[in-house]
């Protein structure tokens, strides 16, 4: 088991590579930092030799033991009136916390004192771990409180704060991960930082960096400055060259040598779902028709399915895998996997002979959304489950062969603990517990319990309903019913997508209340917030929201034909060119005039998410394509080009701009379904033509359904493109066009399916 909750990426490629083109660094870059002093011998080092001085990295500690320290009861702290589940989570620690905020940043420039920020989110099993050994440990905590101002933020919250730091304790330790724990000057510049600690490594540390504060802060200033100089470097090559289609299948390539091909997915000891590569092949595929993307996206899919990452009673993806064989994972649920991958489920539904298979996990995956993180009645998705259950990670999820025999019953236990993997021995730990998985086909189960096909398969529906309310009956995750603006974007998508691919109208009923409920609570007309938490806001938006939110605008208009979704698709369309836009190329994080410790950053690389920069210019591609617009057209290839040779360097750690990159080689197609006039009522309200590519689902087509009302003036104004098309011999008739330039209209399936065709292969 890991003892941090890891971000997916390849650290030392990734900030190898994604730095100034100029530099031509590699991770050696970490030797070149500025050097800071070794606390212990009182020489000087550089950053990456002074962390292994002061502490052993995690896997070298193993999990210690909770130190027996009392607790004392100081009352509780400022972070009981905070909205956020996890700072409300450390109001009883004995540390004097604040939230972010001017009054923990004026203090410490007023007592001139280093401050300690630790970053983490709810449903973080290390984070919780943590508070547990060090933050309820009272000598530490008295330490901290005399030495440092303390200051707690949920990552969630402030994803401004979380990268820009993030990012100084990757460069300096090599790792990252959350917890998070970072020390910074009063003038908010990193000098330390790392991740998980133990209560002694820690209590250690503070000593030794309180100590080197009062003795050499000069040097530490200095170090701090220059590491600044460093995050706050312009990534963007100052000399742009073109990305073309070759390069494009050489990253494919490359992504291909990476592939596990015992267990599916990336190769690695961990496994991430990372959607937002799989994708990107999945676009290669259609795209090329090659094969080998087909079967490696096929294969991962069917593995995660199939592994422990998926929860097989309840539905839904845990985090990650914490083993290859994607077989344990971290038991965390967020929203933003579950939408994404619930995504990619259905566009693979929409594509491979599977489709049964990957429609089921990917309805389950929507149906799980909608039980459980889901706001009946007044919309909006909710963040995360918490990996633990009654402080202890796992437990609710897995099962011993006792426990599954006493509900189902003799006869059937058997048969039910072949399918669903449970062995004597477990898999998980070490006390005869197993996480479900569904790699038994029911064939070889019948051949070996003489039960035919069809009643396994009715046995698993059955007695997956009386295992889900068994389960019911233990104590449950946390959940974080915090509504992040940017996660119900990527939800909005997911249900969107299942309602056109599998016409379950209950999923578009969610994405348009969820709409209607961040148009009324997250949105003032100019600006976003980023979150809110039983209709308490907190921060700022900041660009993923808008451009999530703004591609799942778009997809709601082609669910729809809605208007209002596009006008404000648009809406945040200027907004990114007002508020984001960088003056040479990309897109900076934060809004114009929102605070940015270090300066405002563009971020280029993705994580679990896209980069909300690749997703703004999927936004600018798609209203390009609905528009007509020339100009989106030239800012997208240009930001392209000021980026191309750091894509080409980093490869899949950009998946969502490679995509981009292919789908702005397309072509990318804009298809205009229009109806008849029907005063009656007689024709239905999707047609045949229109049913058909959105069960296609293909990410190079935007949709205009014409259906449901006929053009008027302001939807002219939005879709000048349209301003020609008419139903022709009164039918419903397509019209397939490329920036303006259309195939003949024409009514017949065949006939548009062909069109679609001619230069994608799915």
């Amino acid at each position: 088991m890991n003892l941090k909750d890891t971000t997916p990426r390849d650290l030392n490629r990734i900030h190898s590579s994604a730095c100034s083109a100029s530099l031509k660094v590699s991770l050696s870059i970490i030797g070149s930092l500025p050097v800071i002093v070794d606390l212990k011998i009182g020489s000087q080092r550089n950053a990456s030799t002074f962390n292994a001085i002061l502490f052993r990295t995690n896997r070298e500690l193993g999990m210690p033991s909770s130190d027996t320290s009392t607790r004392i009861d100081i009352g509780r702290n400022r972070l009981a009136k905070e909205s956020s589940e996890y700072l409300r989570q450390h109001a009883d620690n004995p540390v004097d916390w604040y939230p972010w905020g001017d009054e923990a940043l004026f203090r410490a420039r007023r007592e001139q004192k280093p401050i300690f920020l630790s970053i983490g989110y709810s449903s973080c099993h290390w984070c919780h771990v943590m508070e547990h050994e060090v933050f309820e440990n009272a000598e530490i905590a008295a330490y901290l409180n005399e030495h440092f101002i303390c200051i707690k933020v949920d990552r969630e919250e402030r994803p401004d704060l979380d990268r820009i730091y993030m990012e100084a304790v990757q460069l300096l330790t090599r790792s990252g991960g959350w917890p998070m724990s970072v020390w910074l000057t009063p003038d908010l510049e990193p000098f330390f930082g790392g991740t998980y600690y133990p209560a002694e490594t820690f209590f250690d540390l503070i000593q030794k960096l309180d100590h080197a504060w009062n003795e050499n802060r000069d040097q530490i200033e200095d170090t701090a400055s220059q590491l600044h100089g460093f995050i706050s470097r312009n990534t963007a090559s100052s000399h742009p060259e073109s990305f073309k289609i070759d390069a494009i299948n050489a990253i494919g390539e490359q992504a291909l040598e990476q592939i596990d091909s015992l267990h599916g997915g990336f190769s690695g000891s961990t496994k991430f779902p990372l959607p937002v590569r799989w994708q990107m092949l999945l676009h290669l595929y259609r795209r090329t028709g090659d094969m080998r993307y087909s079967k490696a996206v096929r294969d991962a899919l069917i593995a995660m399915a199939s592994g422990g990452v998926q929860d097989h009673i309840g539905g839904g993806f845990h985090r990650y895998s914490v083993d290859a064989s994607w077989t344990v994972p971290h038991f965390e649920k967020m929203l933003y996997d579950n939408a994404q991958l619930a995504s990619l489920y259905t566009e693979a539904a929409a594509m491979f002979s599977e489709k049964a298979l990957f429609g089921h996990v990917a309805q389950r995956t929507l149906d799980f959304m909608l039980a459980e993180m889901y706001d009946a009645e007044n919309g909006g998705f909710y963040s995360s489950f918490d990996a633990d259950s009654g402080g202890e990670e796992g437990t609710f999820y897995v099962w011993t062969p006792e426990e599954i025999t006493s509900i189902v019953g003799e006869r059937d236990s058997e048969a039910l603990m072949m399918l669903f993997g449970i062995t004597r021995e477990g898999n998980f730990e070490d006390k005869n517990r197993t996480v479900l998985t569904r790699r038994y086909p029911y064939e070889e189960v019948s051949a070996r319990t003489d039960r035919p096909v069809e009643e396994l398969k009715a046995l698993v529906e059955k007695h997956r309903k009386s295992l889900y309310e068994a389960r019911k009956k233990r104590v449950p995750p946390r959940l974080d019913k915090k509504i992040v603006t940017s996660w119900n974007g990527l939800a909005i998508s997911a249900m969107a997508h299942g309602y056109r691919v599998f016409g379950d109208r209950r999923y578009l009923e969610a994405a348009e209340k969820t709409a209607a409920f961040l148009r009324d609570k997250h949105w003032n007309g100019r600006k976003l917030i980023r979150s809110s938490t039983d209709g308490s806001p907190s921060g700022n938006g900041v660009l993923d929201d808008y451009s999530f939110l703004g591609n799942a605008m778009i997809d709601l208009f082609s669910a729809t034909g809605n208007k209002r979704h596009l006008a404000w698709a648009l809406d945040f369309a200027n907004v990114l060119k007002q508020s984001f836009r960088h003056e040479d190329a990309g897109f900076y994080h934060t809004f114009i005039s929102d605070e940015a410790p270090l300066g405002r950053q563009v971020e280029i690389i993705d994580n679990v998410e896209p980069s909300g920069f690749s997703m703004a210019l999927r936004v600018f591609l798609r209203l390009a394509a609905l528009q007509g617009s020339s100009e989106y057209l030239i800012m997208i290839k240009e930001d392209i080009e000021a980026y191309a040779e750091i894509i080409k360097k980093v490869g899949l750690e950009m998946a969502g701009m490679v995509d981009v990159a292919l789908l702005l080689r397309g072509p990318m197609y804009e298809l205009v379904v229009v109806r008849p006039p029907d005063p009656e009522g007689k024709l239905p309200k999707r047609s045949s033509l229109r049913k058909h590519v959105d069960e296609m689902l293909p990410p190079y087509v935007q949709m205009i359904p014409l259906e449901d009302d006929l053009p008027t003036d302001d939807l002219l104004t939005l879709l000048p493109t349209i301003s020609d098309k008419a139903a022709i011999s009164n039918s419903v008739t397509a019209y397939l066009c490329r920036f303006g330039t259309c195939n003949a209209p024409t009514s017949e399936i065949q006939e548009l399916h062909d069109q679609l065709l001619e230069d994608w292969k799915i």
